[in-house]
């Protein structure tokens, strides 16, 4: 089966995954991994404090390093008012003026799309 990287980006896109929350990002980088390097699960693998994913594999020759960002920009809801409409504020760094008509996914799979009042 071929790899197919924009199929590998959609997915990782359509992942959860805010700031502090990326354990749902390591699982699918982890599958993802697993269909382009043979053996992958032969290789030491860990996830520090900072929830970095590593991998490591001893032995001579080239290394390569393969760094991003796994985390997203987020909202976590703060107040849910009688009409239905949430207040939130920002998880990482962002623009809340920026938001405005916004679509939002929460860890639930509620999605909405975000206004003003």
């Amino acid at each position: 089966m071929k790899f197919d990287i924009f199929e590998a980006f959609r997915t990782l896109s359509m992942t959860f995954g805010p700031s502090g929350r990326e354990h749902g990002i390591a699982e699918t980088i982890t599958e993802i991994i697993a269909e382009v390097v043979p053996h992958i699960g032969d290789w030491d693998h860990h996830t520090d404090a900072m929830n970095n994913l590593i991998y490591h594999r001893s032995g001579e020759g080239k290394k390569v390093l393969l760094a991003a960002h796994m985390d997203s920009i987020g909202i976590v809801v703060t107040h849910i008012n009688d009409n239905g409409f949430a207040r939130f504020a920002q998880v990482g760094g962002l623009m809340l003026g920026d938001l405005i008509d916004c679509r939002v996914r929460f860890a639930n799979g509620t999605r909405g799309v975000i206004s003003f009042e």
